[in-house]
């Protein structure tokens, strides 16, 4: 419990001034990515202690353009998704880039992974260019990129926004177990081949998950296409 007081301060101390004003949060995770939800939930809750208003919430496909002030502050979501995997994240951020070029945008807790150093050469260029940005690295390697490629935005190391959910509304959904190990075991691009099992005590029951959700994705199409 120390250690996750401890990074809600940090979490506090990093965007809490920030977000001085009205704002608009968008990117939001409509499908079926539990982990990204969680980061979603960790946001509202610390988005709950700010006074300022949220005018407007969306998704990359509910998203409609807005008529703000100049004043009005851009969230863009949180996670695992800048760079070119997940494309459809970054380019939905590039449009609202140039979309608001006078409103502050904030980039929430990232990963940062780029295959293409030409397409990430291209994204900096057009992150340059806007004259009130912050991007928030999630950890030090997103940060020593971000610091490198995109410099002349305002560059912060911010814990990932799921740590913001209380303990309480998780208590509510924990399971005690005994004896067994959990393997979180990515079927997305994401997925990267470890030989984990030799961390693994062989008197203790194994088990390898993906997100519920996610792993009954295919069921689902397959359910919603006859």
């Amino acid at each position: 419990m120390g250690d996750l007081v401890w990074i809600k301060e940090k979490i506090d101390l990093s965007l809490f001034s920030l977000i001085n004003d009205d704002y608009i949060y968008l990117d939001l995770p409509y499908y079926t990515n539990v982990g990204d939800i969680l980061i979603w939930k960790g946001t509202e809750e610390f988005l709950k202690k700010n006074s300022y208003k949220c005018l407007y919430r969306a998704s990359i496909e509910t998203y409609i353009k807005q008529k703000i002030s100049k004043n009005v502050i851009i969230l863009m979501q949180g996670g695992g998704n800048f760079g070119d995997l997940w494309r459809r994240h970054i380019e939905f951020t590039l449009k609202i880039i140039k979309e608001y070029p006078d409103n502050r945008i904030i980039i929430l807790p990232q990963t940062v992974h780029y295959e293409d150093s030409d397409v990430m050469m291209n994204d900096a260029h057009i992150f340059s260019g806007h004259k009130n940005m912050t991007i928030c690295a999630r950890d030090n390697n997103s940060f020593e990129l971000l610091n490198k490629y995109y410099s002349k935005n305002k560059i912060i190391l911010v814990p990932d926004m799921a740590f913001y959910i209380s303990s309480d509304f998780l208590e509510r959904y924990s399971a005690k177990e005994e004896n067994k190990s959990l393997f979180f075991k990515r079927k997305d691009k994401e997925y990267l081949e470890y030989d984990y099992k030799k961390w693994i005590d062989n008197s203790v029951s194994l088990e390898e998950h993906e997100w519920p959700s996610m792993e009954k994705k295919n069921w689902l199409r397959k359910f919603f296409r006859n």
